[in-house]
């Protein structure tokens, strides 16, 4: 399996509230259920607020986040 499989689990979807830059230029989501996810790597993505997500377990661990316009970025968790 490619780690841009994704075929099997359901993704968990939602909304990105807010974005914020942080340490490293990594960048912070908020989502419109109060989840806060962080880039484990940091790279910009065209991530736009307002923008639907899917985040899913990744096959090495963490989990991997993708946009309805095609930004994908690993993330995990912080709130």
């Amino acid at each position: 399996k490619s780690l841009f499989d994704w075929e099997g689990a359901e993704p968990f979807v939602s909304t990105i509230m807010k974005i914020r830059s942080r340490d490293k230029q990594r960048m912070v989501f908020l989502l419109e259920n109060d989840q806060i996810w962080i880039q484990t790597e940091p790279r910009p993505q065209p991530f736009r607020e307002g923008e639907q997500v899917s985040i899913k377990a990744g096959l090495m661990g963490g989990f991997n986040m993708r946009s309805q316009s095609g930004a994908f970025s690993r993330v995990r968790r912080i709130q």
